[in-house]
């Protein structure tokens, strides 16, 4: 009896151990499958087309790590270089299947302005096994209430000139899972302040700070990329190829000495002579007369009066003025716009070459403790030429 008992017993018990392996191997492999959710992109690559064949890029989310400058031993590099490491969050688009990327990034200004955000959609391309970013591409991030990601208003890349009235990709209000804001007023490390530009209703002004109110997620945000800034640099196609010449982000792509334009544009002559005698005399109210409403200014976008009002005098130095407006002392280049923003601008206004947006930079030029240079771009609209940013110096305007 007590045989029989026991072994009743034993059968049960062996049934139970079976359940419980069964139901730890169940656990383990979900979790398992949660920890390789991140590898499948959110786009699949199209392998027939072309472009997305070769183009070697992989988007993901990525959690900062670490970011550290770097320097080539006998290289004088135009751009600050940085060693990137991050953790890979969420595949977007491409094939990489490591938890952490280790990648170069390049920047003019310095420390890559993504690398002052926790999570952000980052743009890297592979070339010989090593990673590169894609120069000036990302978007910060963040978690929404439905445990989405999630990017505010991207104002360059709906701004991008590729990016027109045809495109199905609207802003639409996200529930952050917490606060998305900026501040809406950068302050210099002399004291001196400005506002950043954060267009109503896609942000609410509260107080010193733009709060996010309208955004994207992100198959919203590659494709505000793709279509826009991607495509003019090669690495897709262009929708809308017969309207668009395909640009690579090149500093300059043409240099025309004398005047721009091959002399025909007699608009711009005209443009020219004002502009001339506007920073000659410093009539700033002719000078707003010729601007844009907002400036690109230090990667920034500023209201043409708060230009006026607290840059205007730094910016343009009084000792190379008096050159400003001769031929033989100036440099004319015409520049494709790229990555510049531009849905500040009353986009039905502005007028396209037939090699897209581009800008006409004006730089005067003279040694003064170094090469220093005095410049203003222009962008052509219905109303005629109109300046669209400023430089001078060497640049120190900006990290002040």
């Amino acid at each position: 009896m007590v045989k029989h008992w026991l072994s009743i017993y034993c059968g049960k018990l062996q049934i139970m151990t079976t359940i419980i392996r069964i139901f730890v191997m169940s656990v383990m492999l979900l979790l398992l499958g949660c920890d390789t959710g991140w590898k499948k992109p959110l786009v699949k690559k199209d392998e027939n087309d072309i472009f997305e064949s070769t183009n070697n890029l992989i988007v993901f989310v990525g959690e900062k790590i670490e970011v550290k400058e770097f320097t080539i031993d006998g290289q004088i590099l135009m751009d600050g270089a940085y060693h990137a490491k991050y953790k890979v969050v969420q595949m977007v688009y491409g094939n990489y299947d490591k938890r952490t990327i280790e990648f170069d990034a390049y920047d003019h200004y310095g420390e890559p302005a993504f690398s002052r955000y926790k999570n952000v959609l980052l743009f890297v391309v592979e070339n010989k096994g090593k990673y590169y970013h894609e120069k000036y591409q990302y978007n910060d991030v963040y978690k929404t209430k439905d445990g989405r990601w999630a990017g505010c208003y991207a104002l360059q890349d709906y701004g991008h000139p590729f990016i027109d009235d045809s495109t199905t990709i609207k802003p639409q209000k996200i529930q952050f899972a917490e606060e998305v804001s900026y501040p809406a007023k950068i302050k210099y490390a002399n004291g001196e302040e400005y506002s950043s530009y954060y267009p109503e209703p896609y942000f609410k002004m509260v107080e010193d700070k733009a709060i996010a109110v309208y955004g994207n997620y992100l198959e919203e945000l590659f494709r505000l990329k793709k279509e826009g800034v991607l495509a003019a640099r090669g690495l897709f196609r262009d929708k809308n190829l017969d309207k668009h010449a395909i640009e690579q982000e090149v500093i300059m792509d043409e240099v025309i000495q004398a005047k721009p334009y091959n002399t025909r544009n007699i608009k711009f002559e005209t443009f020219w002579n004002t502009l001339s005698d506007v920073v000659k005399t410093s009539n700033m109210q002719k000078f707003k007369t010729i601007a844009l409403d907002s400036l690109d200014f230090c990667e920034s976008v500023i209201p043409v009066d708060s230009f006026i009002n607290n840059l205007y005098e730094k910016v343009v130095d009084k000792e190379m003025v008096s050159n400003f407006g001769k031929n033989s002392s100036n440099i004319f280049q015409e520049i494709p716009v790229d990555t510049l923003g531009m849905s500040f601008f009353k986009k039905q206004k502005i007028i396209k070459s037939p090699k897209g947006f581009r800008l006409i930079w004006i730089k005067t030029m003279k040694q003064k403790q170094g090469s220093w240079s005095l410049g203003f771009s222009c962008i052509e609209t219905k109303d005629g030429f109109r300046i669209y940013s400023c430089f001078s110096g060497d640049g120190r305007e900006c990290s002040e």
